[in-house]
């Protein structure tokens, strides 16, 4: 906008010009040119040469020549001004090509909205420009806002559009008087969908043999798309850990780790969409393992704390659980206070997922007493679970309580029924001796000596 000060007085204005130049838009309508100057200047000068409108207003269709001249007589004096009009052409919008592009790329194995995409709306600026230059372009989400230059596109290089397809409408300015163009060009933005799919199996336990290192049963996924579109190519590319697993959509796994999909598809048009997957299948399995007493054979108190060892199996961070002859499972691996004979333990992984592994263990000890009674019930006395190897030969006495050799019997028979010479023993206690190899300390051999009771 032009200036016009007023230095001495005229009527109580000063007269001082401070700009003598304006551009004006062909296209526009007219203008006051007194409003090109700053301050007030004075009403009722005239004009050299005329404005046609005889009055201040200048009409750019009709005055045509480039200075006037502005003049207020006075008592004090007479002021004038000079102004050099500047007629500026209105620029032309262009159409442009749509924008053909994909929904917005979300983190792997997330749905995307297939309506909502992100678009550098300047990527057009040249077509809608023509090429020229000295112009800025801008965007409109409506037609009546780009034919009243109002609620322009704040952020063109990364409009968010949430419709699906929209059109989007353009003006151009010059960026010297602002001239904007008298057409509005128009483009849509077309978005075409992300190949989205569902896995069929993910981030789940496979289940693998310890022995074989096989997975128990193999986990088919299908990641075909949810939603096929005709003429369209789709390419999958699997990785498992970082390296090329599979272009198949269906992958059959036998091994654990991270399974990694990337879909594309390629429109006819040559827009091509990405979708991203993974998931992690964790090895684990039933356990292997061992089980030991804690203490050596024949303890005094008959009772033994049996000790779960040895434990492996394909995950180390898998968490198992323990079961002693079918009763409730626990984590801790010890089992107290546990009569002789043969007991059970059952492991298995807390997840359930792949079944249980069992082991027997053998508790070497004997019978405090015995009834020879022939009821069927505890009628003969031998060491319990003294007739495996490393054992079969192991050497078994027994003694009257004055030290008077009865019986030898061996670990495989039936033991002692109470007689010698077929003669009945009379109830009291009766003194053995054993002489074995102990399980749990690799080949040791033992002897024990201790006492039981005849009972009738």
């Amino acid at each position: 906008m032009l200036g016009l000060r007023f230095a001495g007085y005229y009527s109580g204005f000063a007269v001082n010009p401070e700009d003598t130049s304006t551009v004006v838009c062909v296209d526009d309508g007219p203008i006051d040119l007194l409003d090109r100057f700053t301050g007030n200047p004075p009403e009722g000068g005239t004009w050299t040469p005329p404005l046609a409108s005889g009055t201040n207003l200048f009409d750019p269709n009709v005055d045509t020549f480039s200075e006037y001249l502005y003049e207020v007589s006075g008592i004090c004096a007479d002021v004038s001004v000079t102004i050099n009009v500047t007629l500026q052409s209105s620029p032309n919008a262009f159409d442009a090509h749509n924008i053909e592009t994909c929904p917005d790329l979300l983190e792997a194995n997330m749905r995307p909205d297939q309506n909502v995409a992100t678009v550098n709306l300047s990527d057009r600026d040249l077509e809608v420009s023509g090429g020229a230059t000295g112009v800025r372009v801008v965007y409109y989400q409506s037609f009546e806002d780009a034919s009243a230059n109002e609620n322009a596109i704040e952020s063109p290089n990364a409009y968010s559009t949430m419709n699906g397809s929209e059109n989007i409408y353009a003006r151009v300015f010059d960026t010297t008087a602002g001239c904007g163009s008298n057409n509005i060009t128009a483009f849509s933005i077309e978005i075409f969908p992300s190949p989205y799919t569902t896995l069929s199996k993910e981030n789940d336990l496979l289940c693998i043999d310890t022995t074989t290192g096989i997975a128990n049963t193999s986990i088919n996924i299908d990641a075909t798309v949810e939603n096929s579109y005709p003429d369209t190519v789709y390419n999958y590319h699997w990785s498992k850990d970082g390296l090329f697993f599979s272009e198949q959509p269906m992958i059959e796994v036998i091994n654990g780790g991270l399974y990694e999909l990337e879909i594309n598809a390629l429109y006819p048009n040559g827009v091509m969409c990405e979708f991203s997957a993974k998931t992690i299948f964790v090895e684990t399995s039933s356990p292997v393992f061992e089980i030991r007493t804690i203490e050596e054979s024949f303890t005094l108190e008959g009772t033994y704390t049996l000790e779960v060892f040895n434990i492996s199996g394909v995950n180390p961070d898998t968490i198992y659980e323990w079961s002693l002859d079918n009763g409730p499972f626990q984590l801790d691996t010890l089992f107290y206070n546990i009569a002789p004979g043969d007991h059970t333990i059952v492991g298995r992984a807390i997840t359930q997922a792949c079944g249980e592994y069992s082991q027997v263990i053998e508790i070497i000890d004997y019978p405090r007493f015995f009834t020879p009674n022939s009821d069927g019930i505890n009628d003969t006395w031998n060491i319990i679970n003294l007739d495996n190897a490393p054992n079969l030969d192991a050497k078994i006495y027994i003694f009257d309580r004055y030290g008077k050799l009865l019986k030898q019997i061996k670990s495989t028979s039936a033991g002692w029924d109470g007689t010698f010479n077929k003669q009945s023993m009379p109830s009291s206690d009766y003194w053995f001796r054993v002489e074995f190899t102990e399980p749990n300390d690799l080949g040791m051999k033992r002897i024990v000596n201790g006492h039981f009771t005849l009972k009738k």
